[in-house]
């Protein structure tokens, strides 16, 4: 028979509770490079107001899909004040910045494309976006190809909210331009810019206000 004295047993428990708390410590998701911190706020009954940072711990740069454009005098000109709005049947309403993908039933002859704001390795982006409420929904190519009918502004009632943005790392192969008459601002085509964005979200929050669908 074997026995075995409680002092020789204990080194051996806490030689294993070691071992195993360093495999669970291993074993933890690592924290994303990229993050999107916001924070709504109501400054009246009829504006919702949005800051948010955008922050880059990755090793190289990226390029962020900020500001969105807007058509004027034949050319896309930059919109800081615009953000794309959706509302999903539960209630959940979608702000964003980012590439919007053509729809596959219509030809787009000119693909909206936002400006680019180059954010460095270690950086961050903070910028505030204020929205007037009631929100519309609004996004590119919203309603392509649907039939012509009259109909009228349909209002739904938002209960929470997310905000959403796009960006592009700055990789190998990756080709991007200054804008034209924008200092600071950055242009890319449709297609690389498809291809190689991803998105980053904030939390959702409750949002109590009224939308328009159009």
């Amino acid at each position: 028979m074997l026995y075995v004295s409680a002092r020789s047993a204990l080194p051996l428990l806490l030689l294993s509770s070691c071992r195993s708390a360093a495999l669970d410590i291993n074993d933890m998701p690592m924290k994303p490079e990229i993050t999107l911190e916001c924070r709504f706020s109501r400054p009246s009954a009829d504006l919702v107001e949005i800051r948010y940072t955008l922050s880059n711990a990755a090793p190289h740069p990226i390029y962020a899909f900020t500001p969105l454009s807007d058509y004027q005098n034949s050319q896309y000109a930059p919109a800081p004040a615009r953000v794309y709005v959706q509302l999903a049947p539960n209630g959940l309403v979608t702000l964003s910045r980012r590439l919007w993908e053509t729809p596959e039933t219509v030809s787009v002859f000119m693909p909206e494309v936002p400006f680019l704001t180059r954010v460095a390795a270690g950086g961050s982006l903070e910028e505030t976006v204020r929205i007037p409420i009631p929100l519309i929904v609004n996004y590119p190519y919203l309603g392509a190809g649907a039939p012509e009918q009259d109909q009228r502004p349909v209002h739904r009632d938002a209960a929470t909210a997310v905000f959403t943005m796009g960006y592009i790392p700055e990789e190998d192969g990756l080709t991007v331009t200054e804008a034209p008459g924008s200092p600071g601002l950055f242009a890319i085509g449709y297609g690389p810019g498809i291809t190689r964005q991803k998105l980053v979200s904030c939390k959702a929050v409750p949002l109590k206000a009224s939308v328009i669908v159009r």
